[in-house]
């Protein structure tokens, strides 16, 4: 019988099928990594450790071949594998963490009933999840890739703060702060727009919003930008809108133009921020917010805002006619709804960054201020950085393209992407086909677009491609290190209601069962009244004689009721001098009619 994966070994193993399906770099570090974390997470009691390493030996036999199998490798990463989880777990538990109990020890089933009294599971519980230490943050791999991200980690540090939250604050401030015309030109359907999300999760007081400050201290403005809270759909296209004086063809008494106030769109730049994204969950949820259709279309940078009859109420944002950038501060249990709203596509369009890092090195080898960044916007950078060994004049500003380009390898491998999604070709298993993954490519062109613009470049190389893939597999960790932690709320509740319907239930049966008691006592007592009435009245009778005289109905009830009578001394077994006479007669008193 096969075991269901707790949320947290599904996480793990769906990250290793598509490292060992797609990844291009060491598949022997895929599944050794992975094949640690599974056994480590068995050695903790997890749910389908078993089932995910076998299925993990399969992919990884398919990627490298029988050869390579055959020759003991899986076997050698397995067992090293078990070796570490024994050391962390000489005893390993037998239970899954995410398993919660609800039944009542049997000391405290209430005497006489058979069903145990149930207690509820209160859907508050908090829900613990085990999860590796760094597994939610960008490894050391990506911050030793490049000085630039070397730098934005020392300067997170230095600061006491968390790289990641850095980092991602930093490349949502360069999106809002790229020219407007600036697009990202794979080739393969439209330029796409550079416009960029974040969410920032982490515990209360965790330094998401104060990061985003260190990123504003190492990426200062090279260009305008505007920094606006979060607040409804039309309030973001509000944000690019504002008066100015325009000439309205007519000439004044001095010859001069005249000029009228008019509203219309003044900024192209705009960086919107919120420190608790529990507001935008609060619009997403009020009936006619256009909140989540304006964020949707914003990130594509299409068309927002709306056409109303006045002009005061009139915002109308063109396509192409902006920058923006979005950071939203979560708690993890206050990102839930966010991700509820899946269907609609709002969540597919978040970079994911876990505001805990525990790289932050202690007070005894702290690191130093590095410095703020170069621009990201140089006044001369080449397109297309040329050849190896050639010599080539940058061109002046006016000369530069308004595209991002990409290497060829890489809109090689989208086109073949988009015509494998578009020709009903993709693979079943392709992680693509999760519809959380649904915006992924176009996710990751903007994310190695901004790498390179990072960089002073205006050419993404494939070196830039592999780091955004990084960058898009830590935040698919902490989004489905959050729908664990939201499955995992979500079955509490369910079990608090299950159980709460069953503490019901035995509740009511214990009502039925006091009842049906009560009824069965006040019948007795009735019958007890009236034969010791029937014996006071006629005279002393056998129990025969006086379960004829009762109605049917109370006869196999006579004799617990004249026992009854005999209890309160309503009645007495006769004696007369040769011992009993099997006759009731009267008792020292006599009931109340």
């Amino acid at each position: 019988m096969s075991v269901e994966r707790c949320p947290v070994v599904q996480g793990v193993l769906d990250r290793a099928l598509a490292d060992l399906r797609t990844t291009d770099g060491s598949r022997h570090e895929t599944a050794r990594d992975s094949v640690r974390a599974l056994v480590a997470l068995g050695g903790e009691g997890h749910r389908g450790v078993k089932s995910a390493v076998e299925q993990v030996s399969r992919v990884f036999a398919e990627a490298v071949g029988p050869e390579r199998v055959a020759a003991g490798e899986w076997h050698r990463l397995l067992v090293g594998a078990i070796k570490l989880a024994a050391a962390k777990n000489p005893s390993p538990r037998q239970s899954c963490p995410d398993d919660r109990p609800t039944a009542v020890p049997a000391a405290l089933i209430p005497e006489g009933f058979s069903s145990p009294a149930p207690t509820t599971v209160s859907p508050a519980t908090p829900v613990a999840i085990d999860v590796p230490a760094g597994a939610l943050t960008l490894p050391d791999e990506f911050w030793q890739a490049r000085e630039t991200l070397s730098r934005i980690r020392q300067a997170a540090h230095s600061k006491v703060r968390s790289a990641d939250v850095v980092f991602y604050g930093a490349l949502v401030r360069i999106a809002a702060m790229a020219p407007h015309t600036l697009r990202a030109d794979t080739g393969v359907g439209t330029a796409a727009s550079l416009n960029l999300f974040a969410a920032i999760v982490g515990p209360s007081g965790g330094g998401k919003s104060s990061g985003l400050s260190v990123g504003r201290e190492l990426v200062k403005e090279t260009r305008p930008i505007e920094e606006f809270p979060l607040g409804s759909g039309e309030g973001i296209a509000e944000a690019y809108m504002g008066e100015a004086m325009e000439p309205t063809g007519d000439m004044a008494k001095d010859g001069s133009a005249k000029l009228a106030k008019v509203r219309k769109m003044v900024r192209h730049n705009v960086l919107f921020h919120s420190d608790e994204g529990s507001t935008l969950v609060k619009l997403l949820e009020r009936a006619g917010s256009t909140i989540g259709e304006t964020l949707r279309s914003a990130w594509s940078g299409e068309t927002i805002g709306q056409k109303n009859g006045r002009v005061e109420t009139t915002r109308t944002v063109p396509a192409r006619s902006y920058a923006a950038g979005l950071v939203i501060g979560w708690q993890p249990s206050t990102i839930l709804p966010l991700l509820d709203d899946h269907e609609a596509g709002t969540p597919q369009r978040f970079l994911f960054c876990w505001a805990v890092d525990q790289s932050i090195p202690p007070r005894s080898a702290r690191v130093l201020w590095p410095g703020e960044m170069l621009s990201p916007f140089p006044d001369t950078v080449p397109t297309n950085l040329p050849p190896p060994g050639s010599i080539i004049a940058a061109p002046p500003p006016a000369m530069m393209g308004e595209s991002i380009v990409f290497a060829e390898s890489i809109t090689d491998e989208l086109y073949d992407t988009e015509h494998a999604k578009n020709t009903g070709s993709l693979p079943a298993d392709h992680p693509l086909r999760d519809p959380f993954r649904s915006q992924h490519p176009v996710l990751k062109v903007k994310v190695a677009a901004l790498l390179a613009l990072l960089e002073g470049r205006r050419n993404v190389t494939e070196e830039d491609w592999r780091l955004a893939q990084i960058v898009i597999d830590t935040s698919d960790r902490v989004r489905q290190y959050l729908q664990a932690v939201a499955a995992g709320k979500a079955r509490a509740a369910r079990e608090a209601a299950e159980a709460s319907e069953h503490a019901l239930e035995w509740r009511r049966e214990q009502a039925r069962h006091s009842v049906r008691e009560s009824v069965t006592t006040a019948a007795d007592h009735r019958l007890a009244v009236r034969v010791a009435t029937w014996v006071y009245e006629g005279g002393p009778a056998t129990l025969g004689a006086l379960r004829k005289r009762a109605a049917g109905r109370d006869r196999p009830n006579v004799e617990a009721a004249v026992e009854l009578a005999v209890a309160a001394g309503w009645l007495a077994y006769e004696v007369d001098a040769t011992g009993p006479t099997g006759k009731l007669a009267g008792g020292a008193s006599r009931p109340v009619v």
